[in-house]
Parts: structure tokens; C-alpha cells; sequence
């Protein structure tokens, strides 16, 4: 979720809904918070929009048990013209995925191998970068 005042987010997300922090990722556009409300390793994550912006929802993730549904997938966006991030792995939750664009103009995130974690055990991390490899940025949005 992108929202003008990530402060007010993360206090509605820990205080209001029983929310916890997951980890953090640094980057030079401002930090991403993920939170999480059971083993999986983040089901929210909250990022700083333009103060003057209305809040709004950056993607969804859809996880499958499968490297070769990732693939099919993959494939099928391809062919579609609406693959938005190439194939890469995240740095945090060590999620192997990629983004396609959906006809509301959100991204749909498609991957398999996230993390799950221990709540009463976990450890906050900060990382310097949302991937290890991939992920890159294609040029021109599609929505169909």
C-alpha cells in the first residue's frame, strides 16, 4: 500500500488490526515496512506516497507451490503484453516472482518460495535493496 502518511498506516496496521513488524527495506525513494499477522513472512507491506497523493495499492501477490506455475504464468503474461518486472528474487522474504499489470492499473505479483517465519521468535532485518537479482522495471504499461 502506497500512503501519504506511512506513519498513521503503520500505527492503524500494529495498534488497530494486531499487525507486526516483519522487516524493513531502505531505499533511496524512502523506505518499505512489511508486516505480518501470521507465518508468512509479510502480508502488508506500506511504502511513503507524495504528501498531496491519495493513498493507493501498488500490487497484490499471488503465491503458488510451484517454480513451473511461476513459469507458466510467466509465459502466458509475456505473450500477453502485460508483464510489467521480469522474473527476480526478493532480498527479504527470498520470493522468487514477477509483475504483470492488471486492467485496474495495479500490479499482480505471481511467485512461489516466500519465507515463512516464527512470530514469538523473529528478528527485525533491515535490507539495502528490494532484490538480489531481477525484478527490473519493463518500460510500457499495459492494461487490458
Amino acid at each position: 500500500m502506497v500512503s501519504p502518511d506511512v506513519d498513521a498506516s503503520l500505527a492503524f496496521a500494529t495498534e488497530r488490526l494486531g499487525l507486526r513488524l516483519t522487516d524493513t527495506i531502505t531505499r533511496p525513494k524512502g523506505a518499505v515496512t512489511f508486516l505480518h499477522c501470521n507465518p508468512r513472512h509479510h502480508s502488508l507491506a506500506l511504502v511513503q506516497g507524495p504528501p498531496d497523493a491519495p493513498p493507493s495499492l501498488n500490487h497484490v501477490m499471488a503465491q503458488v507451490d510451484s517454480i513451473d506455475a511461476v513459469g507458466q504464468v510467466l509465459e502466458r503474461a509475456e505473450l500477453a503484453g502485460v508483464l510489467s518486472r521480469t522474473l527476480g528474487r526478493h532480498t527479504n522474504d527470498g520470493m522468487l516472482s514477477f509483475y504483470c499489470w492488471t486492467p485496474s492499473g495495479f500490479e499482480l505479483e505471481f511467485g512461489t518460495g516466500a519465507r515463512t517465519i516464527d512470530p514469538a521468535r523473529w528478528l527485525v532485518s533491515d535490507y539495502a535493496g528490494t532484490s538480489t537479482w531481477g525484478h527490473r522495471k519493463l518500460d510500457k504499461k499495459v492494461t487490458r
